[in-house]
């Protein structure tokens, strides 16, 4: 791997292998096994500056490199195949000047482009050259591609005590853990999509707070103890195990998304990976979410500016709120407890500065904060922070960003605004544009004729009085786009929305207003590009549905939706939702509703697996526990399943559950405090009904009872402590929010979420799997067994989840994802794909033969291969004959329905890389043997028939390099395994010091043969627990002796393909 030019000082450690004027290459001394070596291997594994165990200099001056000299570290490898490659390509490539001086700075100069090009979304193009040096130990170390990014690094203890303290790393997609002490080394590596739970503990030891529990899918328990930054790693762990599990989840859907679009967008808001270090990519995104999720603004906002702050509007400056004043790309931002400000700052028409004044009331040259004049004419002022350079940096920034918006302003804001009801309110029908409606003016609003007193919707004298307060309101606090959401705006709304008003105010409440402004085209396009394809959905019950106009209306807009989302696409509760936004919502309106429903408020709720629904389902049962024990033991005790009842009350908002008239209410509450406001409602109903319900036994009778209760809802009674009477709906709102609104909070449920989402994600992808081989199996007729189709399908889903795409199950994986698939299930040695290499390579010919079965056996689409082809393929790789194998050969590198020589020695190649036995290599070469001339399928199969090694090889080789089950796992060693190995090494030392004689001869022999002692007891007791990866690992230096055999019939391949491109076509010359 080549690296920035760096300086380094020439050590003892190591080893000088090649040498030359210009560069050195050397080999670590460190990894050599001696006591030496034990004791610097610990010392490096403890300060985490562990080295590669060969690296390239370059020389400063032609002189000699001794130690305490100077030079430039500019290449590292994991191998000595590595590094000779590198060793060769700088002798091609670089040295072209007589003079040192300017060759060294040539060559710096094509180190950094190399580098540059070769590091571009990797931990090298990091600027901090600690963490770069970190993070290529911890991929050496871990045999993990150069891609595979470090986000943190901790030191830590994983067994406890001193004896076992290492380092807990934690990357893009793996949890590990290395530590290696006098000789020891533990290894530990776990996918982070296998992680099921996480927490916080205290050490068993000490009762410090310093211990995150950790365990996986396989039931494996893992602490790690001594973090003393332990809050830090949990939030890190916990943040990127989320965003492995809902990649997983993509992995796992049981059904494929629509065709309609080819991209599928992904469930991370912000795309981190162009970062310089992943961790500040985190941080980053980490803040603007926050942001987004507390101001409903649009995905991908970012973060520009923040700073605390005091507002006051001008014609009402006693009303004074303290909070934090946030600057993005689109928006000003202020929040305070009980106080937000959402200004687009297209919608700004005026900044002006404000200075502090003197005792005499004139103004000093000390700038205090801005004053925005907003499109309604309104003037906000804000302090922004505590000095004046913050203060001054803070306009600079705020200029940049209105001067980025101008012409939206001047384009666009005008006329959007002219189509908001509220705008109508306030300026009059005569001076706006004509609004496009829902379906509730034309047909009629839900209960708009009610003429009772105790109405639960208010009658139309009613919605008159609404009417009133709301032009009020918006006069004195704006509207649209610059309304103040003061704490008299969340009282108006929980009292009732007027009709007309309703469908403006759920979007200015969730946000979605914003998305449908700076994304005005998007619903039409979407229609546009998608026209005559076919409808879906059911229809409810209401006028409009029963009429052509209502049922393309409802139909457009879902179809909408399910375009635009396809890995969503469409679920049956949908319908019900957006038919009553489209009563009071256009169906523009209606869609982002739909949008921010789906995407936001209400994740995975409507997928096919509906994850979220199911996660959700557990929190409440959580939440029942706590605030309803004695109801929970009782449903416990008799085995009454309380989702049965409640899923369809969160999966539909109570619009199924309830009369229309109360459930739009709860749709009013639901958009002003978001998901909360459904576990609190659902909890009320339980609490008033938990004394009939204590006497329930069976599901269907407490179904009944809920049912029931929901629609007497509208009844009206005087309730104890009321002084009037009201209905029962109203009382239940106002019991739910006086007794939970505290304690059943957004945070809350978020934490809830988090510890329960990670075993529910894992539980739909072991039903995805058990439900997936069952198919497979009975589908396909497999002389394999069910534990081999099990192994490939964790081995598929292994390769899918890390393939870029991150396709479905059913959709299959393309050709990267089936060549990571077969280097995990055979023993074929194919190249890492992932690995950028540093000249230009002829293809691979055992890739050419992974390509010809790739197009044979994927029959319903040529770029993808499907699970049940993938086992079909698997299955004829070890049941075929060998004339089934020579067909097979003969399609992927004949010519034009014949094989030439060059087709025999690419052919030949590909089946030295099948294996690994050196004892049939030879045979193999037999193939070389056939004449130089092109022959048909029927005279190979002839020719091969001659050659018994080859044939032998084919009909039972093949299928001795596919693997049909997982790898042994090995535990790594614990602390009593390493204290043995202490002792022994001990023992050794100080056995010769008790003779009466000694001499340096017989110590230096003991020290040999203690470290020999060591090396042993790690070799034999002390296994290394290691977690196969999806990518090719590269051959290590061990393993280049057991290649060599192959290897040099490889070199000799390499001869003959150049003789047979420089000699004459139509030679019959056989090859000896």
């Amino acid at each position: 791997m080549w690296i920035v030019p760096s300086a380094c000082e020439v050590t003892p450690l190591w080893e000088t292998v090649i040498e030359d004027d210009y560069f050195v290459l050397q080999r670590n001394t460190v990894e050599q096994e001696s006591l030496w070596g034990s004791v610097m291997g610990t010392l490096q594994a403890m300060f985490d500056v562990r080295q590669a165990p060969f690296r390239i200099l370059l020389k400063t001056s032609p002189v000699k490199l001794l130690s305490g000299d100077a030079a430039l570290t500019i290449a590292v490898g994991d191998s000595r195949r590595d590094i000779e490659s590198a060793w060769e390509w700088i002798h091609a490539n670089l040295v072209d000047s007589e003079d040192h001086g300017s060759a060294v700075r040539a060559i710096c100069a094509k180190i950094e482009a190399q580098v540059s090009e070769e590091v571009a979304g990797t931990d090298e193009a990091a600027g901090d050259e600690r963490f770069r040096a970190t993070a290529r130990a911890f991929r050496q170390t871990f045999s993990l591609s150069a891609t595979e990014r470090l986000v943190n690094y901790f030191s830590c203890s994983s067994g406890g005590g001193l004896l076992s303290q290492g380092w807990m790393y934690i990357s893009e997609h793996y949890l590990a853990y290395y530590s290696y002490v006098f000789g020891v080394e533990s290894k530990i590596l776990v996918e982070l999509k296998n992680i099921t739970e996480i927490r916080k503990e205290r050490s068993k030891k000490t009762l410090l707070p310093d211990t995150v529990y950790v365990k996986t899918s396989e039931g494996r328990e893992l602490r790690f103890s001594n973090l003393f930054r332990r809050d830090e790693a949990y939030e890190l762990l916990q943040s990127l195990v989320n965003r492995a599990l809902h990649r997983l989840l993509r992995t796992t859907r049981t059904e494929p998304g629509s065709d309609l679009s080819q991209s599928s967008p992904s469930l991370s808001s912000t795309d981190v990976t162009g970062t310089p270090t992943l961790k500040e990519g985190l941080d980053r995104q980490k803040k603007d979410v926050l942001i987004q999720s507390l101001f409903n603004v649009p995905p991908g906002e970012e973060l520009v500016e923040q700073s605390w702050s005091v507002l006051w509007m001008e014609h009402r400056p006693d009303e004074i709120y303290r909070g934090e004043l946030f600057l993005t790309r689109r928006f000003v931002l202020f929040s305070s407890t009980d106080t937000r400000l959402t200004i687009p700052t297209c919608a700004i028409r005026r900044m002006e500065k404000v200075f502090q004044q003197n005792e005499a009331g004139k103004n000093t040259d000390e700038l205090y904060g801005v004053a925005l004049t907003t499109c309604h004419h309104q003037k906000v002022y804000l302090s922004v922070g505590g000095s004046v350079r913050q203060c001054d940096r803070f306009c600079f920034r705020l200029k940049e960003v209105l001067l980025d918006n101008a012409k939206l302003a001047k384009e666009q804001l005008g006329p959007f605004l002219a189509t908001l009801p509220s705008e109508q309110l306030i300026m009059g029908e005569e001076r706006c544009a004509v609004v496009a409606e829902g379906l509730g003016p034309i047909f009629g609003f839900p209960g708009e004729s009610t003429d009772s007193n105790h109405a639960t919707l208010p009658s139309k004298k009613m919605q008159t009085i609404l009417y009133e307060y709301w032009g009020g309101y918006f006069s004195e606090y704006g509207r649209n786009f610059s309304m103040l959401k003061a704490p008299y705006f969340a009282r108006l709304v929980r009292a009732g929305l007027p009709n007309r008003l309703r469908g403006e105010m759920w979007e200015i409440c969730c946000g979605s207003l914003y998305s449908r402004f700076f994304s005005p085209s998007l619903y039409k396009q979407t229609l546009d590009l998608n026209e005559g394809k076919s409808s879906l959905a059911s229809l409810p019950e209401y006028p409009a549905y029963q009429k052509d106009e209502g049922i393309q209306m409802l139909r457009r807009v879902l179809q909408a939706y399910a375009w635009h989302d396809p890995e969503l696409g469409y679920c049956q509760a949908m319908n019900i939702v957006t038919s009553v936004l489209l009563i009071f919502a256009n169906e523009e309106q209606a869609f982002w509703l739909l949008k921010y429903l789906c995407g936001r408020a209400l994740p995975g709720y409507y997928s096919t697996n509906m994850w979220g629904a199911i996660l959700d389902q557990q929190v409440f049962e959580i939440l029942v526990r706590r605030h309803l024990p004695l109801l929970s033991a009782h449903f416990k005790a008799n085995d009454i399943q309380l989702s049965v009842a409640t899923t369809p009350w969160f999966l539909t908002l109570y619009l199924s559950s309830m009369p229309l008239q109360q459930a739009l209410r709860i749709l009013d509450w639901f958009f002003l405090d978001g998901v909360p406001f459904l576990f609190r409602f659902a909890l009320e109903v339980l609490k008033c009904n938990s004394s009939i319900l204590m006497d329930v036994y069976e599901d269907g009778e407490m179904v009944r009872i809920l049912r029931e209760f929901m629609c007497s809802l509208d009844q009206v009674e005087t309730f104890a402590g009321e002084d009037r009477p009201m209905s029962r709906f109203q009382h239940v709102l106002k019991l739910a929010h006086s007794d939970f609104s505290d304690v059943v909070t957004m945070d809350r449920i978020e934490v809830l979420r988090k510890e329960h989402q990670l075993k529910v994600i894992q539980n739909i992808g072991d039903y995805t799997r058990k439900t997936t081989v069952r198919d497979v199996v009975d589908s396909c007729k497999l002389s394999i067994s069910r534990d081999a189709v099990t192994f490939f399908y964790g081995e598929f889903s292994k390769a899918l989840y890390y393939s870029s795409a991150a396709a479905a199950l059913p959709q299959g994986g393309d050709l990267d994802c089936f060549i990571s698939f077969m280097s995990a299930t055979t023993t074929w040695r194919l190249p890492d794909r992932s690995r950028r290499g540093n000249t230009p390579q002829r293809p691979s010919a055992v890739l050419v033969y992974c390509e010809h079965l790739f197009k044979e056996f994927s029959r319903e689409r040529q770029d993808r291969i499907t699970f049940a082809e993938l086992v079909c393929l698997m299955d004829k790789l070890v049941t075929l004959d060998w004339q089934g194998h020579c067909e097979l050969l003969f399609g992927a590198f004949c010519d034009s329905e014949s094989l030439t020589y060059e087709g025999i020695i690419s052919m030949t190649e590909a089946l030295l890389k099948l294996t690994l036995e050196e004892d049939i290599t030879a045979g193999i070469s037999q193939l070389l043997k056939i004449e130089q001339r092109q022959q048909s399928l029927e005279e190979f199969i002839l020719c091969v028939q001659g050659f018994d090694a080859v044939k032998s090889f084919l009909s039972g080789g093949i299928q001795r390099t596919i693997k049909l089950e997982a790898e042994t796992t090995l535990s790594s060693p614990g602390v009593s395994e390493i204290k043995g190995v202490m002792n022994s090494l001990w023992s050794q030392l100080k056995s010769p010091w008790s003779h009466s004689v000694t001499s340096p001869t017989s110590e230096l022999a003991a020290v040999e043969a203690a470290a020999r002692a060591a090396a042993t007891i790690q070799t034999s007791t002390v296994p290394v627990q290691t977690i196969s990866t999806p990518t090719t690992i590269p051959a290590t230096t061990g393993q280049l002796s057991a290649m060599s055999a192959s290897d040099d019939v490889g070199l000799l391949l390499e001869e003959l393909r150049q003789t047979v491109t420089q000699a004459p076509r139509g030679s019959n010359d056989t090859i000896p």
